[in-house]
């Protein structure tokens, strides 16, 4: 997600035990594995050993080495390799493309190649107390636009006497960012719910008496929301689930408490609970609990109504049963979907895109002081929600579409970050843009 193009690469591929292209355990989930470009040809990775459960990383730490090259062969210098294990090595290739790695852990690891500011994925099967050698990953300029470019935030103000905001949740939908939030400051317990036109008004309405009216049902406890086709839906971990209409209001609620995150696909509303997650109609009418799905993070839906949920380092879906879907994350924090079938995971420093089949299709960086939840439109367009920390703002950092090889990628908007004076502001890339005074005005 940062500043530029993102240009897929191509991840190092992985031997396989049988199944001609990707990694498949007997009976397991998908391993993590290459977007392999027509006509590459790549080195294969050391391969796990099949198993008929899920993919347990194995103790212990190894070396890597491996090369970063282009299309021609050619091997590329300065690109900086970052492995995605919540360890923060970092390493650079030299003038032979060549880079080396220490202390890495063991099992499936995800790298980030960036080149001149161009991020590409790489995966690599890491032996525990011996040398792995990775696949070249290859730079690819044949797909540049692929990815979801960094396109501006949209910062929450933070105080309005008497509260102090911070973002809880973000749903976007037909132009639309709907945020919850709460009081940081703590002294009424209160939440909310904010609302930013992103084509017209440019800019933020609280519009929690609107939606509720004086009763202002929801607390410091307000967590996340989704959109519907024209309802608004709202969970709080005391007050239980609201469903309204965006514009009028009209609540209605369902008095359960626990319920920390919704989300909305294939005509199912599902609902994070204490107890696991359940699933009810558009109207709320009835509830049951979905066997086998636990959710420690948030949880996504895709259209037709296959439902993603974090738990521990592994993404589960639920299509007519509960299934390990995406194993060998890193702290893994939310998910969404888009309607092209792309899965976005959101951890702490990036976001992870996944086909609909499980294998991993590109890594882009986010800046963000703490990410909560992540939201996907109808267009396709990323929203993820920086709750931020003092005295940093909350905001909602915002991604172009993903588009499949070969497909034009939209123009950005004209607008890229809204500031309230009218000075510079810098998209999630730390890109500096100017905004004219009296633009992207703030308002309740």
């Amino acid at each position: 997600m940062q500043s530029g193009r993102y240009v897929a690469g191509c991840l190092a591929a992985l031997l396989l035990v049988g199944c001609g292209g990707r990694m498949k355990a007997p009976g397991s989930v998908n391993w993590p594995t290459s977007y392999l470009p027509a006509n590459n040809t790549v080195t294969a990775s050391p391969s796990p050993a099949p198993s008929t459960g899920p993919y347990v990383a194995p103790k212990g730490k190894g070396k890597v080495n491996g090369t970063v090259i282009d299309m021609s062969g050619r091997p590329l210098g300065n690109v900086k390799i970052t492995v995605d294990a919540a360890t923060g090595l970092t390493a650079s290739t030299d003038a032979n493309g060549s880079f080396h790695l220490a202390d890495v852990p063991a099992g499936w690891q995800f790298v980030t190649c960036n080149y001149e500011g161009q991020i590409f994925p790489g995966s690599v099967n890491v032996l525990a107390d011996g040398d792995t050698k990775m696949a070249p990953i290859t730079y690819d300029n044949r797909y540049n636009g692929f990815g979801n470019q960094a396109n501006g935030y949209f910062e929450l103000p933070i105080k309005k006497f008497p509260y102090e905001w911070r973002i809880t949740g973000v749903s976007s939908w037909s132009g639309t960012i709907y945020t919850t939030a709460v009081d940081n400051g703590g002294t009424l317990k209160a939440g909310t719910v904010f609302r930013m036109d992103t084509r017209s008004e440019k800019t933020w309405t609280e519009i929690g008496d609107q939606l509720f009216g004086v009763s202002r049902p929801l607390r410091e406890t307000a967590a996340g929301l989704a959109m519907g086709p024209d309802r608004l839906y709202i969970t709080d971990g005391k007050a239980g689930l609201f469903s309204c209409n965006p514009q009028k209001g009209s609540p209605k609620k369902a008095a359960k408490a626990g319920m920390t995150d919704v989300t909305v696909g294939g005509g199912k509303v599902f609902v994070k609970t204490d107890s696991g997650v359940q699933v009810t109609d558009e109207d709320l009418t009835s509830f049951t609990t979905l066997a086998g799905m636990t959710a420690t993070g948030g949880i996504g839906a895709d259209p037709t109504g296959n439902l993603y949920a974090v738990s521990g380092n592994t993404i589960k879906r639920y299509a007519g049963k509960a299934e390990t879907f995406i194993s060998g994350l890193s702290a893994p924090i939310d998910v969404a979907a888009d309607r092209q079938g792309f899965i976005y995971v959101l951890e702490q420093t990036n976001v992870k895109r996944f086909d609909a089949t499980g294998q991993i299709v590109g890594v882009f960086p986010i800046s963000a002081a703490q990410p909560v939840a992540i939201s996907c439109d109808e267009s396709g367009a990323v929203f993820v929600a920086d709750q931020g920390k003092a005295p940093r703002p909350s905001r909602v950092l915002r991604f172009t579409p993903a588009s499949k090889p070969g497909t034009p990628q939209p123009s950005p908007t004209p607008y890229d970050s809204f500031t309230p004076d009218g000075s510079s502001g810098h998209d999630s890339g730390n890109n500096a843009y100017n905004a004219s005074p009296n633009t992207g005005s703030y308002g309740y």
